[in-house]
């Protein structure tokens, strides 16, 4: 790995100063008090930590001074005796647990700013090491394909074991992709980690960010502001999330963020009320993904370091080296083949892990520069010549038996049924798939898909109620489709040469799979115009 920046590391570590781990006593109070919030509707964030505050300020010690505060503080809740013993219970518990309330230093904050109100206590699990200084990325959100050779991923792989060699924590989230892989490659490179999470307290190991959370390198720092008695809009915790991250973390490493997006703001703010160590790529193209770069690099020009692609990217194998190609695949001409005797299974790119592989091992991939790991459609196809087979789903199925979906349509009639799902951000179909003759299909399983209303569906016999497609237009059609399905699995060894090839869209595909797979299977290419637009 080149290093030809001037590098500066943290010496005086953040966390330990601003962040204060209440005591025992106090704690307890904290988990009392949210105990009995809990007991009415949900507060906002600023409600509930005002709440905070005032018993923080209070420092109450005594259970008797307890109860007696919030009897005085609480009107519209109910503080009983039976209310006040169940609320002790469950701050006992959390004690046991290893759960522990903290709250800010004087010096956390400016005078007025909004974080004074809210949060005023952060929860946690584990240890506020004193000597541990931590490293924090900011990347602006991305597209749901996240491609292996992208320029940002590509810095983080150098970043992260550059940093743990020089004893630097990383300190992260959940939920994106790039917090993910951050936390997930802390353990690669046996770096502590710190997560700030935005779940409950109560909720940390059965919550969705949860295969990231058990593994066997739990992290030993956990921290997060809500508990199940505060009520936050999902938009509000992100921000929070960002804005506490640049406040606990020591050094700032800017990998990608938009001129106008929160994350440029709230790093911005951060170093004008108390500036962080910055390190920020310089992007080799200006694009609208990577401006603010350009714009914090400008507003802290004497502060900022600014390193390139060639200053950590790790060089991966030797440019002399030769890649091993599999035989050329034998081509089809398009013109001599009776499209209508087939039938054509589409394939997509796939945002997130394959079926059947780990979020976790997904994460992996991407982070090691895996063959296939970008889940483009292409690979999708690739991945499906290697395995031999093509999956059934049921997801969107109704029943749970598992089909492979087919259509009727070729792929030049690609345009005449392919939509843009907003739902999912993505193409109903993309151009690259596997044909096979109707005739074979049929003797397999499949048959056409039965289009109507729900009343229709308990009209079918059960084992045919695989092919049922709700059809209630104009809400709900897709005859366009003139869809068949097949129940099971398909093993590609069970169809013969000559009754079956592969598409793609260009002979740049077919170079690529080339590198990528042996495969007897015959390929076509067939232009699809509307990729031309």
């Amino acid at each position: 790995m080149a290093n030809s920046v001037n590098l500066t590391f943290p010496k005086d570590p953040v966390l330990p100063r601003i962040l204060r781990r209440l005591s025992a006593t106090q704690s307890y109070a904290v988990f009392v008090l949210d105990a009995l919030l809990g007991r009415k509707q949900k507060l906002d964030g600023p409600s509930y930590h005002s709440q905070m505050a005032g018993l923080l300020h209070r420092d109450v010690h005594r259970v008797d001074d307890l109860q007696a505060w919030f009897e005085e503080n609480l009107a519209d809740v109910p503080v009983g005796v039976k209310a006040f013993d169940m609320a002790r219970k469950q701050a006992d518990l959390w004690l046991r647990e290893g759960k522990w309330a903290a709250s800010w230093s004087q010096s956390a904050f400016s005078p007025g700013d909004g974080l004074s109100r809210c949060p005023q206590v952060l929860f946690g699990t584990g240890n506020i090491e004193p000597g541990q200084a931590w490293a924090a990325f900011f990347n602006s959100r991305k597209s749901k394909i996240t491609s292996p050779r992208a320029e940002w991923l590509e810095i983080l792989r150098g970043l992260l074991p550059f940093l743990a060699a020089h004893h630097l924590g990383l300190a992260s989230s959940v939920g994106t992709i790039t917090y993910d892989l951050v936390a997930t490659g802390a353990e690669r490179v046996g770096a502590s980690l710190l997560l700030l999470v935005p779940t409950p307290l109560e909720s940390l190991g059965a919550s969705k960010y949860s295969l990231l959370l058990e593994a066997a390198s739990f992290p030993k720092l956990v921290l997060t502001c809500l508990t199940e008695a505060v009520s936050c809009p999902k938009p509000i915790r992100m921000v929070c999330r960002d804005r506490l991250l640049a406040l606990i973390s020591d050094l700032h490493c800017v990998l990608e963020v938009r001129r106008s997006g929160n994350l440029s703001s709230i790093l911005e703010e951060q170093q004008k009320k108390q500036p962080r160590l910055l390190w920020i790529y310089r992007p080799e193209v200006s694009t609208s993904e990577n401006e603010g770069n350009l714009k914090l690099l400008q507003r802290f020009s004497e502060s900022a370091v600014s390193f390139s692609k060639a200053d950590f990217v790790r060089v991966k194998g030797s440019c002399t080296q030769k890649k091993a190609l599999h035989p050329p695949l034998r081509l089809l001409d398009p013109h001599g083949i009776n499209w209508q005797e087939y039938l054509y299974h589409y394939v997509r790119s796939c945002s997130g892990p394959w079926p059947g592989q780990s979020y976790r091992d997904y994460l992996g991939g991407l982070l090691d520069d895996e063959s296939l790991a970008g889940h483009t459609a292409l690979e999708t196809l690739v991945r499906m010549l290697v395995e031999g087979r093509i999956r059934a789903g049921s997801r969107i199925v109704r029943g749970d038996q598992a089909v492979i979906s087919w259509t009727s349509r070729p792929p030049h009639e690609l345009s005449a049924m392919r939509r843009w799902n907003p739902a999912l951000i993505r193409w109903t179909f993309e151009p690259y798939g596997l044909a096979v003759r109707r005739k074979v299909l049929r003797k397999l399983g499949a048959r056409p898909a039965v289009y109507g209303p729900s009343t229709v569906y308990e009209k079918l016999r059960p084992e045919e109620r695989f092919r049922f497609q709700l059809h209630e237009p104009p809400r709900c059609s897709w005859k366009i489709e003139r869809e068949w399905r097949q129940p099971h699995d398909l093993e590609l060894t069970e169809i013969g040469l000559e009754d079956a090839f592969g598409f793609v869209p260009t002979r740049s595909d077919v170079k690529a799979m080339e590198q990528q797979v042996s495969c007897t299977l015959p390929m076509v290419v067939v232009v699809c115009h509307f990729l031309q637009l």
